[in-house]
C-alpha cells in the first residue's frame, strides 16, 4: 500500500468534476498535476484547472513495499520539468522537457519543498504528449537563457559604430502591443534596455495598436526606424540608433489596399552595394519588395512579389561572397514548429533557390520551440554572423508571450548556411564576446 490514503479514490474524486469543453485551434492554457495511485504518480491535465482527467501515463512506478506521496512538478527557466516526490524518509526525483521522456529517478536531499498544486504548461505539449510513447531516458538539456530581459520577440539585431542594437517586438498578450523600445551591446553579451524609441499610441496618428516586427538602417547620418502597426507599415526617423523616432509621413509607407495579395507586416529594410535601397515584408503565401528613393521614406517604383519556399512572414535579406541570402519564417507563430528557412539569389528582388536538403536552418529542438522571426548581423571586418531570434518563453510562454535568443550562424565551405542549435549558448562563462575595436571584430575570435 502506498502512503496517501486511498490514492485510487483521491484520484477519481479529481477527475470527476466537469465535462470538458472544446478548445479553440489555438488554445491559451493548460494545466498538470501531478497525483498519486496505487500502482504510482499519475500525470493528469486540465484545460481550465478546474476540470481534470488522467492522462494515464505512470510517471514514476511504485515499487513494492515502497512508499510514495506528495508528487511535485515545476518548470525552470531552462524549460526543464521537474518531478519531485516523497520516498520513505527522503525525496527523489526526475526531469523531462516534454512530459514524455523522464530521465532515471535521483535521490534528493530531504524532501520535496513548496506546495503542490496544478502546473501550467503549453497547451501544443500536451497535445503532443498525449500522442508520444517514452523512447529516452536520458538527462534533458537546458535551454539557454534569453538575451534580454522580459517578454520580446521579431527580434531585428543591427550594428551602427562600434555598438550592436535589437529593435523587437513588446510582447503584449495577443499581440496587442503599443510600444516599441530598444537595446545596446558592445560584446553581443551584455546587452542594457536603453529606451522606448517610439509610442503609436501617441506618436503615430494613423494607427494605435498592433505595433510589431520593428527594424532600424543607416543611411547619411540620420536612422530609418520601419514598423508595422494596425497592419500597415509606417517609417519613422531619427539621429540616433537610440531614437526617439518620430513619423516621418504622418501616414503609412506601405499600406493596405495596394493591390498586394500579402499582409502588410515585418518590414526588412536592406541597402545594396551599389546604393539601392530595398524594402522587404509580407504574410502570406508571398513576399514583397520595393524600391525606396534616397531619401528613405518614398517608395521608386511598382511593388514586385518574391517566392519563397514555404514562406509564411518574417524576410531577412543580406550579401556574403557576392550572393544575396533570404531567410524567412514557415508557420505560425503560436506553433511550436516556427522555423527559419533559406535560399540564394543573384539579384536582391530574386528569383529564390532553396537547396533541397538543408532548407530548415533553425526550428525546435527540446524545451526551445516557436524558434523563429529572426535576424542576423555580421560581426564588422570578418566573416562571423549571428542570428537573433524568438522563442517560446520559458518557464511560461507560448505564441504571445516569447523571449529573443542569439544564436551564432555559420556557413560550410559551399556557402550553405548550417543548421543552428536552439540549445546551443552563441558565448560560454567568461567569453568577451564580439567587440568592435577600430571598426572591426577582433580576429579570429
Amino acid at each position: 500500500m502506498l502512503r496517501q490514503a486511498r490514492p485510487a479514490l483521491v484520484l477519481a474524486s479529481l477527475l470527476a468534476t466537469s465535462a470538458f469543453a472544446a478548445q479553440p485551434a489555438w488554445q491559451d492554457d493548460a494545466w498538470a498535476l501531478p497525483v498519486v495511485a496505487d500502482d504510482g504518480v499519475h500525470l493528469t491535465i486540465s484545460d481550465d484547472g478546474e476540470a481534470w482527467r488522467d492522462t494515464g501515463r505512470v510517471l514514476v512506478k511504485a515499487a513494492p513495499g515502497a512508499t510514495l506521496a506528495d508528487p511535485r512538478l515545476t518548470r525552470g527557466p531552462d524549460g526543464i520539468f521537474q518531478l519531485e516526490w516523497r520516498a520513505g524518509q527522503g525525496g527523489a526525483y526526475t526531469q523531462s522537457t516534454d512530459l514524455v521522456n523522464w530521465s532515471e529517478p535521483q535521490p534528493m536531499p530531504g524532501t520535496p519543498s513548496g506546495t503542490a498544486g496544478k502546473l501550467w504548461v503549453p497547451p501544443w505539449l500536451v497535445k503532443e504528449m498525449l500522442a508520444a510513447q517514452p523512447t529516452v531516458t536520458a538527462p534533458p538539456r537546458p535551454a539557454p537563457p534569453p538575451a534580454l530581459e522580459g517578454f520580446t520577440a521579431d527580434p531585428s539585431i543591427r550594428v551602427f559604430g562600434d555598438t550592436y542594437y535589437l529593435y523587437p517586438t513588446s510582447d503584449k498578450p495577443h499581440w496587442q502591443t503599443t510600444d516599441f523600445s530598444v537595446w545596446s551591446s558592445k560584446n553581443l553579451v551584455e546587452w542594457k534596455k536603453e529606451r522606448m524609441v517610439l509610442d503609436v499610441a501617441h506618436d503615430v496618428k494613423w494607427a494605435n495598436i498592433e505595433a510589431w516586427a520593428p527594424d532600424a538602417i543607416e543611411r547619411n547620418g540620420k536612422y530609418y526606424f520601419y514598423f508595422c502597426a494596425q497592419g500597415q507599415i509606417g517609417v519613422a526617423v531619427g539621429d540616433s540608433p537610440l531614437g526617439p523616432f518620430k513619423d516621418a509621413l504622418g501616414k503609412p509607407l506601405v499600406g493596405k489596399g495596394m493591390g498586394i495579395q500579402s499582409n502588410t507586416i515585418d518590414p526588412y529594410p536592406f541597402i545594396d552595394a551599389d546604393g539601392q535601397a530595398y524594402l522587404y515584408w509580407g504574410n502570406g503565401k508571398l513576399a514583397n519588395v520595393v524600391k525606396l528613393k534616397a531619401d528613405m521614406v518614398t517608395v521608386d517604383g511598382p511593388v514586385a512579389t518574391i517566392a519563397l519556399r514555404d514562406f509564411r512572414e518574417g524576410i531577412v535579406v543580406f550579401r556574403r561572397a557576392g550572393k544575396f541570402y533570404f531567410m524567412w519564417s514557415i508557420d505560425d507563430a503560436r506553433s511550436p514548429n516556427y522555423r527559419v528557412g533559406w535560399g540564394t539569389a543573384d539579384s536582391p528582388l530574386g528569383p529564390v533557390r532553396s537547396p533541397e536538403s538543408g532548407f530548415i536552418v533553425l526550428q525546435r529542438h527540446g524545451a526551445a520551440v516557436g524558434t523563429a522571426h529572426h535576424s542576423v548581423v555580421n560581426v564588422p571586418g570578418t566573416d562571423r554572423w549571428y542570428a537573433a531570434y524568438h522563442r517560446h518563453a520559458l518557464p511560461v510562454g507560448g505564441g504571445y508571450q516569447r523571449q529573443t535568443v542569439l544564436a551564432r550562424m555559420t556557413f560550410d565551405g559551399a556557402g550553405k548556411i548550417e543548421p543552428m542549435d536552439p540549445l546551443a549558448v552563441p558565448f560560454k562563462p567568461g567569453d568577451t564576446g564580439e567587440p568592435i575595436v577600430g571598426g572591426k571584430g577582433a580576429p579570429g575570435a
